[in-house]
């Protein structure tokens, strides 16, 4: 007799351990009291470690949004000399410095598909459209904020971030 548990993940990963599976399938051909409990004390101690697993996940999630958001506003709150406005020039220095020629050669030669080893994750980003590559290049190569890539770029932050949002969606989809 096998085991069916079709659409429960939780058993199917219980049953994928050898032993539970050869105690399970002991079980179904002579039931006794005995491997019941034996059976209901690791299916347990397979829940708890389960929820351990599942809560420390979480915890990293946040944890690490949560680092994320410091270091953006520690950034937002702390510009780099280049951020900062100078009043000799009238203008943003970034932006001065941008608009050098030698610097927009530097912006097309870190493209995302050259970054990019593994085949399959290459093939499905080089199947984005050029704007989400440019937006992607510019926030995960270039490191800059989505403000300064709104700037650069004449689009608000909204569309920024939503442009972001759509292509890791497209990408975490296929990719899976």
């Amino acid at each position: 007799m096998g085991w069916y548990f079709v659409g429960n993940r939780l058993l199917e990963t219980f049953l994928i351990d050898t032993e539970n599976k050869q105690l399970y399938n002991s079980y179904l051909e002579d039931s006794t009291v005995k491997k019941k409990e034996m059976l209901e004390r690791r299916f347990s101690y397979h829940v708890k470690k389960i929820r351990i697993l599942s809560y420390f996940i979480k915890t990293l999630h946040f944890e690490s949004k949560r680092f994320d958001m410091k270091i953006r506003n520690f950034a937002y709150q702390n510009p780099l000399i280049l951020d900062k406005t100078s009043d000799d020039y009238g203008a943003n220095l970034l932006d001065l410095i941008a608009s050098d020629n030698r610097f927009e050669r530097d912006l097309d030669s870190n493209k995302l598909e050259e970054i990019i080893e593994d085949k399959n994750l290459n093939r499905i980003v080089s199947a984005l459209t050029a704007k989400q590559k440019v937006i992607l290049n510019l926030i995960y190569v270039k490191d800059l904020q989505e403000e300064t890539v709104a700037k650069q770029l004449g689009i608000t932050i909204q569309a920024v971030n939503k442009t972001k949002k759509t292509a890791l969606n497209n990408i975490r989809q296929r990719y899976i």
